[in-house]
């Protein structure tokens, strides 16, 4: 449980979409940046936080919404509720 959990938390969450987002963001205001100047890879660190410690922020704040968005989806869909003539077994 503990590797599904950091799988998602420590490379999909910080290094997909905090790394991706920060990277296309950042892009628009700087053309030269570079992807690897984002990653921890170096071991740069700016002002005591490291470069995944602002991937993990930012990650967190897309996730959140794109979890959010699909619960709604299945909501509206009603892809996880049992349908309105289930019966309980009681």
């Amino acid at each position: 449980m503990d590797i599904i959990l950091e799988i998602i938390v420590g490379r999909f969450i910080t290094r997909f979409l905090g790394q991706n987002v920060r990277y296309f963001i950042l892009k628009i205001f700087n053309r030269n940046i570079k992807y690897e100047d984002l990653s921890n890879s170096k071991q740069i660190y700016t002002e005591g936080l490291s470069q995944d410690f602002y991937n993990f922020i930012i990650g967190l704040l897309i996730f959140i919404p794109i979890s959010i968005l699909i619960a709604y989806i299945f909501y509206i869909l009603k892809l996880l509720w049992p349908p309105d003539n289930y019966v309980s077994s009681k």
